[in-house]
């Protein structure tokens, strides 16, 4: 298992033989949020799919696993999402992968319509589980909802989307842009059973690794900012049985920043010098 580099995608290589091209937050169709605020931007659905296709093609990935938020809009589906939503996964089904789709909170009325098309796999929204070619088990999720009971009591490793991570950075102008990040975070496994699964016999449960948002169009929850009083969502990464403050923030080149503590302590400082 392994990112792939400056992209915020992940390979899986499966002890069955599979290459598995993981990624998370499409929101297909988010243009249309946009146009309803005064701001008009034509679909990037064909960059998007454009984008993934090399990937797959670059990785000789034969699946592609997509964990959840296809769509934008909540809640329903407008006419013109949902075409979206078809011409990319036919798309990706054009050249021969499999696709795995594990719903999200965008992805309302979607899994019946993908089904019933045959355009994907639609599976637990609680999380389905990878063995790598080195023996260990991944679990996969949206980040939503909290991971099934067997996630948590079989997986070594969490993959979840859902928080569209970015850190604020500055330039020596003082230019401030965001850059999507990873972020991988310990799991305290005797907090995690006692408080949250006590019906599981053991948590095997190690660590979670929170996935870049693969739409580079939209905004980012900044979690290196001390007034984001929620730098991690989702029921799990909002738990006492997650280290926070110990999390570790790497960018897609995978240059390590530090712990989630240190590099927002950094950025109230700087804040205070320029005030």
């Amino acid at each position: 298992m392994k990112p792939v580099d400056n992209e915020p995608a992940l390979i899986i290589k499966t002890d069955e033989g599979d290459i598995n091209l993981v990624i998370a937050d499409i929101h297909l169709g988010f243009e249309e949020s946009l146009e309803e605020k005064g701001v008009n931007l034509p679909s990037q659905t064909s960059k998007l799919i454009a984008k993934a296709i090399k990937l797959i093609q670059k990785n000789k990935a034969n699946r592609l696993i997509i964990l959840g938020d296809l769509k934008h809009q909540v809640p329903g589906m407008s006419k013109r999402e949902l075409n979206e939503v078809i011409t990319f996964l036919e798309a990706i089904k054009d050249m021969h992968t499999e696709i795995l789709f594990i719903p999200g909170n965008h992805d309302g009325g979607l899994p019946d319509v993908i089904e019933e098309m045959g355009l994907a796999k639609v599976c637990d929204s609680r999380g389905i589980m990878l063995r790598t070619i080195g023996g260990r088990v991944i679990g996969l999720t949206h980040g939503h909802a909290w991971p099934s009971d067997e996630v948590i009591s079989n997986a070594d490793v969490l993959i979840v989307g859902h928080t569209h991570p970015v850190v604020e950075l500055v330039d020596t102008l003082g230019y401030r842009y965001l850059e999507p990040v990873w972020v991988k975070v310990r799991v305290n496994q005797d907090v995690l059973k006692d408080k949250y699964y006590d019906n599981v016999d053991a948590v095997k449960l190690k660590c979670v690794i929170v996935e870049p948002h693969f739409n580079t169009f939209l905004s980012g929850n900044i979690i290196n900012r001390p007034d984001v009083m929620r730098p991690l969502l989702g029921p799990l990464l909002e738990s006492d049985a997650i280290m926070i403050e110990e999390a570790e923030i790497f960018l897609l080149d995978g240059t390590y920043l530090g712990t989630l503590r240190n590099i927002r302590l950094f950025a109230s400082r700087s804040s205070s010098l320029q005030e």
